[in-house]
């Protein structure tokens, strides 16, 4: 009996051993977390996220209305505007005009490409002269008007004699050599039926031949 409790001890020590060795445990294992922390905003960041400012002030747009209340260019020049109250008087406003006058444009001195009326005048008697007549029915007060000697005149030795009436009474008279012009301005107050009459003047020694009286710029006013 004593030895078999003896045994039973051994073994128990035996096993006490061995489950002590067995059990043991493994040491923990330590688990380690990691916080990445954001870098912080360099000043290449803050720039781009800030506005570019330009140094120089920028200029506001142009006045979109004022600009427009400007005259348009054009490559070419514009005619002056006919004076207020003067009204151009073209061939077909004359009364009963012969056939002999034209309407067109004639280089007279100086003057090129004019648009006025033409005729031929050749005769050297003031009883017999080239007419134009003009009905203004008393309505206005001046009448203007300029005449010369056309370029390509047959002759360019004659003087052209240019006499205006107002009711069959003279009013003026101009003589009018080759290479000029001359400006009329008649005043025709209580005038209805004005009269241009051309003749060369019989004064000049070789008076004969034809030349071609232009009269243009014509207004009644």
């Amino acid at each position: 009996m004593k030895n078999r409790a003896i045994k039973s001890v051994c073994i128990m020590a035996i096993t006490c051993i061995l489950a002590s060795c067995s059990g043991s445990t493994q040491p923990p294992i330590t688990t380690t977390t990691i916080t990445t922390i954001p870098p912080a905003p360099t000043s290449t960041t803050a720039a781009i996220s800030s506005p570019t400012q330009s140094e120089d002030p920028v200029s506001p747009p142009p006045d979109t209305a004022a600009s427009s209340d400007a005259p348009p260019t054009t490559g070419s020049v514009l005619e002056a505007p006919t004076e207020k109250g003067k009204i151009p008087v073209p061939l077909a406003e004359f009364f009963h005009p012969s056939s002999n006058w034209l309407e067109g444009r004639y280089d007279v001195a100086d003057q090129q490409n004019i648009s006025g009326i033409k005729s031929v005048v050749s005769k050297c008697y003031s009883a017999d002269p080239v007419r134009l007549e003009l009905r203004l029915a008393n309505h206005f007060e001046k009448l203007s008007f300029s005449v010369g000697q056309a370029n390509d005149s047959n002759s360019s030795d004659q003087v052209l004699v240019v006499r205006v009436t107002g009711n069959n009474k003279q009013i003026e008279v101009h003589p009018i050599a080759f290479n000029s012009h001359q400006e009329f301005n008649i005043p025709v107050t209580d005038v209805n039926a004005a009269t241009i009459e051309m003749y060369l003047d019989d004064s000049v020694s070789n008076c004969g031949g034809s030349v071609g009286a232009v009269i243009y710029d014509i207004y009644r006013q």
